[in-house]
Order: C-alpha cells, then sequence, then structure tokens
C-alpha cells in the first residue's frame, strides 16, 4: 500500500474556511436569507478573472472601520436617505472585500506553506474578523433603530423585518469580540505547529514531508517518522486544544447556550438533534465499526492500489464524466478551467487540506485539492468539484450543512459511474468504496471523540487524556490498524476538530444518503442524476425535505448501515 496508515484514508475535506466570526455571524443571523439576498442584489461584482490575476492588497483596517462608521453616523441622524444607502452600499462593497482578500490569503498560503508573506496575511485577516463583525453589527443596529429605516424599507434596500433582530445592542459585544479573537490566535498557533514539519531522524533534523516523499522508504520507516514528529507536536496542540475547548464553552454560555454543540448544530443549519446524531453514530459502530475490521483482516485495503495520475490526465478524465452527466456539471467545469479556479497539483509545499471557498467580490467559488498524483485524487477532487457545482449554481448560499456534504459525496459516486470503462477503472472502484465505508466510520469515530472531549472536566484536558480517547474511538470504530500509538495521535491532524467543530458528523449522514444515490445509480444513472440535481436545487429548505424531494430517506433511518455494508461487499471487485 501507498498509504502506509490507512488513517490517511480519512476524510479531511474542508468546506471554506471560515473564521469563527463568521461562523458567529451565521449563527446570529441564521434564517435572515431575504437579508442576505438584499445585501446581495445591491453588490457591484468584480468581472471574473483567471485567479492568478486576481489582486492582493493588505486589508486597511481603517478603511473599514471609515465605511461602517460613515454609514453608522447618517443612520443615527437620520436625515438623508439616499446618502445613507450609498454608504451601506460602499460598507457592504468593503466588507465583501475584506473577505475575498481573506480567502485570496488563505488560497495562496495553502498553495505554498514556505510562504510567510501570505500565512501571516491569512492569520491577520482571520484575527482582525471579529472586529470587522463588531463594526458591521453596530451600523446594522443603527439602521435598525434610525428614523431612516421606513425609508429604507420602503426604497427596498431591506425587506420589511429584515432589520428586527439589530434592535437589540451589543449581541456582538467586546467580549464576546475578545473571545473569538483568542480563537483567531489559537487556531493560527494550530497551523503554524501543523506548517512545521521538522523532524529528527538518526540524529539529523530534516523536512517529514521531503523524508516521507523518499521512494525507497519502507513501511516501517514511513511509520517510525511519522510517529516521531506526532511525538513532538502532541503536547503543544493538546495544550492549543485544550484553550481552544475553554474558549468555545465560554462563547456558547455567552450566546445562551448549554453546550458549544448545540450551538455548533443551530450555526450548521441542522434539523436533527445531537441525541439522534450520537445514536446514529451507534448504529455505525456497531455494524460498519466490526465490518471495516473485517476487511482489514482479510487483506482487502492491502490489495489497494495506486496507479499514477498525473494533473494533466485528472483534469481530462474528470472533465469527460462531467460532459457525460451534461449541464449544469460540464458548464461549471469549464468555467472552473477558464478562469484557473482551482488548484490540484500534487505538490509537497501545500497545506495537508482540500476544500472549496468562495470568492465574494468575484461571486466564484475556487477548488483546493492536495493531492497525492494517482487515481484517488479523481475521488477527492470530485468530492470538492460536488461543493464547487453548488456553488457555481446556487451562488453565495448558506445550505444546510448535510446537504452540502450530499452535494460532494453524491458526486463522488457519480463521477465513478461516469468513469467506468478508463484506465484503473476497478483500482479506482475498490479505493472509493472503500473511502466510503471510511466516510462512516472515521468520521463517526472523530465525531465521537469530539463529543467525548467536550464534555472533559477541565483538569482533565490534556494531552494524555486526548491521546487514550482517541484511541479508544478508533478501536470501537474499526479504525485501529496499527499498534495503536500512531492512532492515540492521530486527532492532532484532523483540522475540522479546530477549524469547524462538530462539523464531521455531518459527513456520516451525507456519506449514507451517497450511497443511496450510488444504490440508484447502480440500476439507473439517469435516475440518480436526476435526484442529484433535485437536491442541488433545494438548497434552501430543511435537509429531511430535500432528501424526500428526492425520493432518498434520512441516513438515520434505522437498518441503512447494513443496507450500505450490503452494497459494499457486493461492489467491491474480485
Amino acid at each position: 500500500m501507498k498509504r502506509l496508515i490507512a488513517l490517511c484514508l480519512a476524510l479531511c475535506l474542508l468546506l471554506c474556511g471560515c473564521s469563527g466570526a463568521e461562523k458567529m455571524f451565521r449563527a446570529l443571523y441564521k434564517g435572515r436569507g431575504a437579508f442576505a439576498r438584499a445585501v446581495a442584489d445591491v453588490q457591484n461584482y468584480d468581472a471574473i478573472r483567471p485567479f492568478s490575476e486576481m489582486p492582493y492588497k493588505s486589508p486597511d483596517a481603517r478603511e473599514l472601520n471609515d465605511a461602517f462608521g460613515r454609514a453608522r453616523t447618517l443612520a443615527e441622524r437620520g436625515e438623508d436617505a439616499e446618502a445613507l444607502i450609498a454608504a451601506l452600499d460602499r460598507a457592504f462593497w468593503i466588507y465583501d472585500n475584506f473577505y475575498t482578500l481573506d480567502t485570496i490569503a488563505m488560497i495562496r498560503s495553502d498553495s505554498d506553506q514556505s510562504d510567510a508573506y501570505y500565512r501571516d496575511e491569512y492569520n491577520r485577516c482571520e484575527i482582525m474578523s471579529a472586529q470587522v463583525e463588531q463594526w458591521r453589527e453596530q451600523m446594522l443596529h443603527a439602521c435598525a433603530v434610525s428614523k431612516l429605516r421606513p425609508a429604507l424599507e420602503r426604497s427596498g434596500y431591506f425587506a420589511p423585518g429584515d432589520l428586527d433582530y439589530y434592535e437589540q445592542e451589543d449581541s456582538f459585544d467586546d467580549a464576546l469580540m475578545a473571545l473569538y479573537q483568542r480563537e483567531s490566535e489559537l487556531l493560527a498557533d494550530y497551523r503554524a505547529l501543523i506548517a512545521d514539519d521538522a523532524v529528527e531522524i538518526d540524529g539529523e533534523e530534516m523536512s517529514l514531508n521531503e523524508y516521507l516523499a523518499r521512494e525507497s522508504l519502507s513501511e516501517d520507516e514511513h511509520n517510525s517518522a511519522y510517529l516521531a514528529w506526532l511525538q513532538r507536536v502532541n503536547g503543544e496542540i493538546a495544550g492549543i486544544y485544550a484553550q481552544l475547548i475553554d474558549v468555545r464553552l465560554e462563547i456558547a454560555g455567552k450566546l445562551g447556550y448549554d453546550s458549544y454543540e448545540q450551538f455548533c448544530y443551530d450555526d450548521y443549519a441542522r434539523d436533527y438533534s445531537p441525541a439522534e446524531a450520537s445514536a446514529w453514530l451507534g448504529e455505525i459502530r456497531q455494524v460498519l465499526g466490526p465490518y471495516r475490521q473485517e476487511l482489514i483482516d482479510r487483506g482487502e485495503y492491502d490489495r489497494i492500489e495506486y496507479p499514477v495520475l498525473n494533473e494533466r490526465q485528472l483534469m481530462e478524465r474528470l472533465r469527460d464524466a462531467m460532459d457525460a452527466l451534461g449541464d449544469p456539471a460540464a458548464e461549471a467545469f469549464g468555467f472552473m478551467e477558464d478562469y484557473e479556479l482551482y488548484n490540484v497539483s500534487a505538490d509537497l509545499r501545500k497545506s495537508p487540506v482540500s476544500y472549496t471557498a468562495y470568492l465574494y467580490r468575484y461571486d466564484t467559488p475556487y477548488l483546493f485539492v492536495d493531492a497525492y498524483g494517482d487515481v484517488e485524487d479523481l475521488v477527492t477532487t470530485a468530492h470538492e468539484f460536488g461543493h464547487f457545482l453548488a456553488a457555481y449554481s446556487q451562488g453565495l448560499w448558506s445550505a444546510p450543512l448535510d446537504l452540502d456534504e450530499t452535494w460532494s459525496q453524491g458526486m463522488e459516486f457519480l463521477a465513478l459511474e461516469k468513469l467506468e470503462g478508463t484506465p484503473h477503472y476497478d483500482e479506482l472502484k475498490r479505493i472509493k468504496l472503500l473511502d466510503a465505508l471510511d466516510a462512516y466510520t472515521s468520521q463517526a469515530a472523530y465525531s465521537a471523540f469530539e463529543q467525548a472531549v467536550y464534555e472533559l472536566p477541565e483538569d482533565e484536558r490534556t494531552a494524555e487524556r486526548f491521546n487514550e480517547l482517541c484511541l479508544e474511538c478508533m478501536r470501537d470504530y474499526g479504525q485501529l490498524e496499527d499498534d495503536g500509538e500512531i492512532s492515540a495521535l492521530w486527532w492532532t491532524q484532523v483540522t475540522h476538530l479546530f477549524e469547524m467543530p462538530f462539523y464531521m458528523v455531518s459527513y456520516c449522514t451525507s456519506a449514507d444518503a451517497a450511497m443511496q444515490l450510488y444504490q440508484l445509480a447502480l440500476d439507473d444513472p439517469d435516475a440518480a442524476w436526476e435526484a442529484y440535481q433535485i437536491l442541488l436545487e433545494d438548497w434552501d429548505i430543511p435537509y429531511a425535505d430535500a432528501l424526500e424531494d428526492a425520493g432518498l430517506e434520512s441516513p438515520m433511518t434505522p437498518g441503512h448501515a447494513a443496507r450500505a455494508r450490503e452494497t459494499i461487499e457486493a461492489q467491491l471487485p474480485d
């Protein structure tokens, strides 16, 4: 196996790197779709251009403050509606520009971790975002209580009710802003530790990534070097994680939540509870955890091969698959290529993450994949293209997270069906089916780990206790493949635990919805594509309703884990 520990098959796919302040903003204003559309209507988007030609200029905090401050002052004076509307237009444009620059800095930093300029710029933007959200909140509060509010609503700038929430003052107060700034600082510290891959091997300090890239390495040499690096960073990362938990629990309390987990569930617009999710995780543990261990024992994972696939071949095959599906997939893929809105290179300098981000000022998504240079990249890139297609089709939306991940994991199966007959199809199919099993089990393991660590007493939030819980969860969900040393430390590499807390259970629900699409495609590929397009159109309704519209069932329906096992077993190549 090229992936010397199958833990590396675990999904590490991130939709849009959101700052803590952005997540906070989405939670505070959840359900205000009319307001979001009103804001979008007044934006003057920049003409699309290739990503390499998109300019970057370090955001100016004073310019942001002045723009929000002018609109706030005009609202408070209540004298000139036209001047206020012009000032609001300016403030919203600068706001979009700020997050566009934030995203550009993130992409360029992730494209080359050694680029200190963009790394520092991204961290600076993330830390600044909490202050930006406070200024924005203060401006909208002034509009909500202004004598000019009726004029703003009569003009259609805001619909009646859009500003109701902002009538209350200081919902985003200094104390809350300080917590989000602290969260961003801790995340910057985590990113710096992950980017520093120095490790001592045989008494010599070297780059872990460069060492692991050596073709002559044995499995023992690979794992030994990786373990040495994990041991080096474990204590420091655990300290950061413990502080993050403290900060996030305080955030939840300030927002009136009994648990940070429930805060995240509301933020992600889930239509099921943490208790229902726990029951679903339990079914995965009981049915699919043992099945994965069975496949390990009978050598199915050892049979995985990873034929080389360069970037040109990767894009050609996916383009053919999207052309076979037809519009809107074919159109979106062509647009992505025309404007260089992707990075799928296999480059050791890249961050070990994959995601789809949104470039607000240009009103377009961007696809980023940390590629291996082999056929598995088809799966990962198809996943991210599912996100890209949804964003391309619907613009800047706020869809339920589980639906968002269904678009991505569903696209993996739809692309697989269209790739049948291409070189190395059997190897790709094996990778995808076992990857689907890992989407259930690994993400369930991390979700269970996350639930457990947030329930720990403060004095037990230590590296030793985190490692014990991770090892326990990996064992329970069939993820334990080594002697336990690497498995116990692996949680430090799961970026979602840090960047997107309580996100990963959506990989489990969406994995099952995607499996239902695959089961449908096995009998009727056209019906599966039609169901997928229905899901694509149902971005603004609850997840359960979208599934029902597409003829699919809730992933939490009893027996679905067993049905997934039957499908994987039947479809695995001989």
